[in-house]
């Protein structure tokens, strides 16, 4: 996360945006941009309107996976943490703590926001067709139980 997206170029107003992004919406901005029709096999999203002032953003989050090991979600404002391997979470309050230094996931007052970023996580997981295991089998629970 927080890859850096700088684009330079006739039509590429100078500025810039905290939009949330992945590198495989470029390739559709650089189609538009130039004037080539988006194959609609491409997966990313045009940053034009971005560009042009027309909108703040094209996604309301962003989701990443590393092997199985890790996978993670976030909004303009938090972001959670999955350590399936660890059984261990984190969640971020980005407006708060930038740097990521305060693990938020166990304090009371915030567990609603790690509900709902479980929830972000289950949607984004599942448009990418990710079916990595989130969650360790519980010794002696049934398929599908997790947890509590």
């Amino acid at each position: 996360m927080r890859a850096p997206v700088v684009l330079r170029g006739p039509g590429v107003p100078h500025g810039s945006s905290a939009a949330l992004v992945y590198l495989f919406d470029l390739y559709p901005t650089l189609c538009e941009l130039v004037g080539v029709e988006v194959p609609s096999t491409a997966e990313g999203r045009s940053l034009v309107p971005i560009l042009r002032g027309e909108q703040e953003g094209v996604r309301d989050a962003i989701f990443t996976a590393y092997l199985d090991v890790q996978r993670a979600v976030r909004d303009e404002r938090w972001k959670l943490i999955r350590y399936p391997l660890s059984n261990v979470n984190q969640l971020f309050d980005l407006d708060e703590d930038p740097s990521e230094l305060r693990d938020l996931s166990g304090a009371a007052e915030h567990a609603a926001t790690l509900a709902r970023m479980f929830e972000l996580l289950r949607r984004e997981r599942e448009a990418f067709g990710d079916r990595a295991v989130l969650f360790p089998p519980v010794r002696g629970a049934g398929p599908g139980d997790r947890p509590r």
